[in-house]
């Protein structure tokens, strides 16, 4: 089924937020759920967000600060970083919650309970981790090449 119009607009806007972190941090799940809500909230704000298995993070920060020009020690935490559409550092999911309440007041804080927190961090590293799994097979799959058989054990 194709697309309605509205959707290959805002698929072909660029950000204005981009949200990445490591799956199993409490405020990446919170920096997660505050992006959903701007985008079921406020049609015109996009939200990419990156959730990185957390034993690639550090790698994976790494790249994201040299790319931006952000600072190299933001790599060195196991928090996530946001950053808006235009270039410009927030910072981790307090600064991001703070962006998000004065700009359009809206806010995760509040929203969930330490075990609904600890909940949907469980499931962000489940993904996160069949995510890579499946990557991995498919780059086996590439190597392999279409005609040839694949054992996968």
């Amino acid at each position: 089924m194709p697309l309605e119009p509205a959707a290959v607009e805002v698929a072909k806007r660029e950000p204005t937020y981009h949200l990445v972190g490591p799956a199993s941090s409490l405020e990446f799940a919170q920096m997660e759920l505050l992006g959903e809500l701007l985008r079921r909230n406020l049609p015109d704000i996009v939200c990419k967000i990156t959730r990185v298995p957390s034993s690639d993070w550090r790698a994976f920060a790494e790249e994201v600060c040299r790319v931006q020009g952000f600072p190299p020690e933001l790599a060195h935490r196991p928090q996530p970083i946001s950053w808006t559409g235009a270039g410009a550092l927030i910072g981790g999911a307090p600064e991001f919650n703070a962006d998000c309440r004065k700009k359009f007041e809206l806010g995760f804080d509040g929203v969930y309970g330490a075990e609904q927190w600890k909940q949907i961090t469980s499931e962000n590293t489940e993904e996160a981790e069949a995510e890579q799994a499946l990557q991995v097979l498919v780059l086996a799959a590439a190597v392999v090449g279409g005609g040839g058989c694949c054992v996968y054990h």
